[in-house]
């Protein structure tokens, strides 16, 4: 894992794929949660 602050240091600009893709991984994870607890 990388350090926050390289993260930081590198400017907004590449934390806004991170973002996307935190976004898509938390979004489909809470769609399996769903499914599984529905079974």
């Amino acid at each position: 894992m990388i350090p926050d602050e390289i993260l930081y240091r590198r400017g907004y600009f590449d934390w806004v794929p991170l973002l996307r893709i935190y976004g898509v991984v938390g979004y489909t994870l809470l769609l399996l949660l769903r499914q599984y607890r529905s079974t």
